[in-house]
């Protein structure tokens, strides 16, 4: 035996084997690949029937596609006068797609699906780098399937922009702080300037939190961290303010008047009507009580506000909001408070305290901003809060794993809280009534599981685990077909939803055209034909009062000019100006219309439809009325020739 051992045998050569090769992010992110693929196929299904979506951006991005200079500024028409009442950031996305692949339905809509499937991706990624993969694929389905999600998703309204960019800040973020790498967070103060550029102080929801998670869990000294959120505010005003400084240093006679501003400028848009003015109110805004529609957890009786209703802490569980956004808003509470209870019992500041820093700020911040709003609202603004509310409950289920039998028993109170709100929410409409039994049902039999695991004291990580996947999937089911059901109708462009046909909005609809019904001013293609025929070598075929008399012509690829902006009320051309542009040849035809299209214009300064009240005055006594009869209509036509009427519209000032 000694001698077998002692024996020198004749070894192989050493085989060094080759270092291990990094994994492929696909490979990585398998999962998350294939949910972004599912959610991209889920948000474009069918998308042929939404047209072209809002008239009023549709409109943007086809006079954005003619020119760099419409492209730049984010000009509402193709002459250049005046810009739509948001910064461009999102026009630009599908300004880019329409000149790249054509102006159409998919050019114009598939830029919001492509940020609706990104943002489900790089939630699912964000959760997971904390709390796992279960937890990330949790967080990214559940913003999938949230009914606002879906429908904003499949709208050329800005907000799913802005949805992407809060998300890949909190991305960011989440990454500056694993990682260790302060620039990431520089990153992430950019990418919230673009959410600025997409819907102004919206993009602030996101920011407390984010500021705060590194602050507290960041690498380094905390003057480190101070630092590094010195230069992260620095890259946010960076980006934000280069679109307010383009308007401030180019002269008034070379760029389009800021529409939804008083004076023409992009600070005061900031200041007023669009951004502090939405919070506050401002300019005689309309805000949820003017036009009625439920005060809080209401809006069943009366139908749906799409104005949000009264505001009220109970506001966004409204039936216009509610069942968009809040089917598992329970969860996400129960989440928030148990990691906050770890993180006071455990005294231990570590990654998982800086993302429940980032996605509980980002709800506590955000929801008593959009419930007390006093300005204009909008049902589909919730779509701000989803990511944070989906975040939170992918948090739950990686929390759940390490919390013991104190985690079932919050899960079970959680499950039956969120089994009396679906009764709530199924019980307003009359549809699917069967979920009214099956989904609290459901919800009950897994808090009676958590019961019997945390008794048993067998609450072991993978169970407890197992049961708050289940219970979050019972409480999607009923969103999940709420959003499965807005692919199969045309959204209403104007205030994108989705939701069963029995629980369709009543008062401000109009379908897939917006606000819908007659718009004023010129309404046939023969009298604009007439029109661009008798004014050749102009700059506009014809001005009118409001986008409402503007948006088809524009789409149908005529120049017109919508002096008074969205509502009519901007006081972007005056008489004197108007005069000038008559003398040089840029215009020549004006109508005399409403201001707010559909809803007969009207209304004092600030209100729809007064601003442009001493310009249309001036036409009607200086101008000569146009026959209908020109292009084979009958009577007058509320159209006005103004070409030689200079001086007389001088005098009429």
């Amino acid at each position: 035996m000694t001698a077998v051992l002692d024996e020198q045998v004749p070894t192989e050569p050493a085989v060094v084997a080759p270092p291990p090769r990094r994994a492929s992010l696909v490979h990585r992110y398998g999962l998350e690949t294939l949910l972004g693929v599912a959610a991209f196929a889920f948000f474009a299904w069918g998308l042929s029937k939404n047209g072209l979506g809002n008239d009023f951006y549709a409109a943007s991005v086809r006079s954005m596609s003619l020119s760099w200079h419409n492209f730049i500024y984010g000009a509402y028409d193709p002459g250049g006068w005046i810009t739509t009442d948001k910064p461009p950031f999102a026009l630009w996305l599908q300004a880019a797609s329409a000149r790249a692949f054509g102006y159409s339905t998919w050019s114009l809509l598939l830029p919001s699906v492509a940020c609706g499937a990104a943002s489900v991706v790089l939630l699912a990624a964000t959760v997971r780098r904390v709390w796992g993969r279960t937890a990330g694929l949790a967080a990214g389905a559940a913003l999938a399937v949230m009914p606002v999600v879906l429908a904003v998703s499949r709208s050329n309204n800005p907000d799913v922009s802005l949805m992407l960019c809060l998300v890949a800040a909190a991305y960011a973020t989440q990454r500056a702080i694993s990682d260790r790498k302060p620039g990431w967070l520089v990153l992430a103060g950019a990418v919230c300037g673009l959410g600025f550029l997409a819907k102004l102080l919206v993009a602030g929801f996101v920011m407390p939190g984010l500021w705060l998670a590194y602050l507290a869990t960041g690498p380094g000294s905390v003057l480190r961290r101070i630092r590094d959120l010195f230069f992260a505010t620095l890259a946010f005003f960076g980006v934000a303010a280069a679109w307010v400084l383009l308007f401030l240093l180019t002269p008034a006679s070379h760029r389009p008047w800021v529409g939804g501003s008083t004076n023409g400028t992009a600070l005061d848009l900031v200041f007023g009507y669009d951004g502090f003015g939405r919070v506050f109110g401002a300019r005689g805004q309309a805000g949820g009580g003017r036009f009625g529609g439920g005060g809080a957890f209401g809006g069943g009786a009366g139908g749906i506000s799409q104005f949000g209703g009264t505001p009220g802490i109970g506001r966004l569980f409204n039936l216009g909001m509610g069942d968009q956004v809040m089917w598992v808003v329970l969860f996400a509470v129960a989440a928030l408070i148990g990691g906050a209870a770890i993180v006071v019992r455990r005294r231990v500041v570590d990654d998982h305290t800086g993302s429940l820093i980032i996605f509980g700020c980002w709800a506590l911040v955000s929801y008593p901003i959009l419930a007390f709003a006093k300005g204009t609202f909008h049902n589909y603004y919730v779509s701000a809060l989803a990511p944070a509310v989906a975040g939170l409950c992918g948090i739950g289920v990686g929390l759940v794993r390490r919390g013991g039998r104190a985690a079932a028993g919050l899960l079970a109170v959680s499950a039956l809280a969120t089994a009396w709100l679906a009764s709530l929410l199924l019980g307003r409409v009359d549809a699917y009534t069967s979920l009214r039994l099956i989904v609290p049902l459901g919800l009950t039999l897994v808090a009676a599981a958590a019961v019997v695991l945390a008794l048993a004291d067998e609450a072991r990580g993978k169970r407890v685990q197992g049961l708050a996947v289940a219970a979050l999937v019972v409480a999607l089911v009923p969103s999940f077909i709420w959003a499965y059901n807005g692919t199969r109708v045309a959204q209403n462009a104007t205030f994108p939803d989705a939701r069963p046909a029995a629980a369709a909005a009543v008062g401000f609809g109009g379908g897939p055209g917006g606000l819908g019904g007659p718009r004023g001013g010129a309404t046939s293609t023969a009298e604009y034909d007439w029109l661009k025929k008798n004014s050749p070598g102009a700059a506009w075929v014809l001005a009118v009062s409001s986008s409402m008399q503007a948006d088809t012509p524009i789409v149908d690829g005529y120049s017109v000019m919508a002096y008074g902006g969205f509502s009519g009320s901007d006081p972007s051309l005056t008489t004197a100006k108007l005069a000038d542009l008559v003398a040089t040849g840029k215009l020549r035809f004006v109508s005399a219309g409403g201001g707010f299209g559909g809803f007969g214009g009207g209304g004092g300064p600030g209100g729809f439809g007064g601003g442009s009240s001493a310009v249309t005055s001036a036409v009607s006594s200086a101008c000569t009325p146009v026959s209908a009869t020109n292009w084979g209509g009958t009577g007058t036509s509320g159209v006005y020739d103004c070409r030689g009427k200079a001086d007389a519209l001088r005098a009429a000032a």
